[in-house]
């Protein structure tokens, strides 16, 4: 049976169970009428806030992906389809921002002009890791996919010479490669982290986007920024040459 079907047939059962058995008792036990209702109102002072806590159990509203409540995790919301998901207000709030991601491309065409109004600060920091173009991962991505691994490493250049469109020469912005792999893709700034988990199977399809927030009682935000601050051991910087190749320098 159904969990939540149980939880529901829990009072019902608990008042059928309370009248048989008062209908009975005194019967059995051959009270007399002042009895009985002494017996009646001690038993319906017992079982009344127990049924009723049992139905405000029952109906207790559950919390919603897109509501905002606080968890051990910090989780404050959620986003059905990722590629819906607002991230003006963290781009511009954030001091530091770090944006994981797989090839990148699409993401970060998306959101070209958020970045390059980013970019115009000098102020802030903002680094991007993607996966290595010589990261053996790319394999599984392009079997993943469907694709070849060359066309994942094309859109690995074609995000890094986005980036390299809408940057100063005064930006305080880093690209890195990792050759690792993600299980999600991150974007994090001071207080605030959207996860998209990915699929397991092959093909593309809409993702979710979680949002987790810095909160007194969690610390799982402060423990992704430090994820991807050690990813940087497996990283090297990426720079896009005029010959038209990706550099490892």
């Amino acid at each position: 049976m159904n969990i939540r079907k149980a939880r529901t047939l829990t009072p019902a059962i608990a008042v059928i169970s309370v009248s048989v058995f008062a209908a009975f008792l005194p019967f059995v036990l051959k009270f007399d009428a002042g009895q009985i209702s002494y017996l009646t109102l001690l038993i319906l002072a017992i079982t009344i806030p127990i049924i009723s806590y049992q139905i405000h159990i029952v109906r207790r509203p559950r919390h919603s992906a897109n509501s905002s409540f606080p968890t051990s995790l910090g989780l404050t919301g959620a986003t059905r389809d990722s590629s819906k998901y607002d991230y003006e207000k963290l781009f511009q709030n954030s001091r530091d921002l770090v944006i994981c991601l797989n090839d990148g491309r699409t993401w970060l065409s998306t959101h070209r002009e958020l970045l390059r109004e980013r970019l115009q600060d000098h102020r802030v920091s903002t680094t991007v890791i993607l996966c290595h173009p010589e990261s053996s991962f790319l394999n599984t991505l392009a079997k993943k996919g469907s694709t070849e691994v060359k066309a994942i490493q094309e859109k690995i250049r074609e995000s890094v010479e986005i980036i390299d469109s809408v940057k100063t020469k005064d930006s305080n912005v880093e690209v890195l490669g990792h050759f690792l792999f993600n299980p999600s893709s991150i974007v994090i700034g001071d207080d605030t982290a959207i996860v998209t988990p990915y699929y397991f199977s092959r093909g593309g399809r809409k993702v979710p986007s979680l949002v987790f927030s810095d909160g007194e009682n969690s610390d799982y935000l402060s423990e992704i920024k430090q994820d991807l601050e050690r990813l940087r051991i497996d990283s090297k910087r990426l720079d896009y040459a005029k010959r038209r190749n990706l550099e490892v320098v």
